[in-house]
């Protein structure tokens, strides 16, 4: 089996979302020369939010405790922005 990654990153406590918080690009490492994106990556929420998906013009809602989640099957993601302020989640993935 080819190894597809190159490491890991997650949250190290609990997240408290600012508005349009960019989650993902903050676990890019400082060594890092090419673009960041998460080829896996769980995301959970505690309370209902919204999100924004590589820029994409649609907002998708997540009721609370529903989180979200990618696999190395899916398309990778470069950004992962929460809509709302003061949503506590957390996440870990791959890149």
């Amino acid at each position: 089996m080819q190894r597809v990654g190159s490491g890991y990153f997650g949250s190290s406590d609990l997240i408290i979302s600012t508005a349009n918080q960019e989650i993902l690009q903050q676990y890019k490492p400082a060594n890092y020369k090419t673009s960041f994106s998460a080829y896996k990556f769980s995301f959970m929420n505690l309370q209902d939010c919204h999100v924004v998906i590589n820029g994409s013009p649609s907002q998708i809602y997540l009721k609370a405790n529903t989180g979200f989640e990618i696999d190395s099957g899916d398309k990778e993601i470069y950004t992962f922005v929460i809509v709302e302020a003061s949503v506590s989640c957390y996440c870990i993935g791959a890149y």
